[in-house]
């Protein structure tokens, strides 16, 4: 890495990985460590999470639905506007 910060990838790692000139990388920071992907890759990744989010949301509602009546209650109380 240059003082500026600009980090140089060596050509034959780029040519193993079929990185080319234009190649839009995403930079994700994940503890002490640095990661960088290709932005398809990280879309890629974000539209199969799409189905963990639903199954969560999902397990939330069901959660939700069970204390139907608590619910209500704390919306009344808090006249909060539906």
């Amino acid at each position: 890495m240059s003082e500026r910060g600009v980090l140089v990838i060596p050509e034959k790692v780029r040519e193993d990985l079929g990185l080319e000139g234009k190649t839009t990388l995403v930079l994700i920071e994940s503890g002490n460590e640095i990661i960088l992907k290709r932005v398809e890759d990280v879309i890629d990744m974000f539209s199969k999470e799409d189905d963990v989010w639903k199954r969560l949301s999902n397990e939330s509602l069901k959660k939700a639905w069970e204390k139907e009546d608590e619910i209500w209650d704390t919306i009344v109380n808090t006249k909060i506007n539906l």
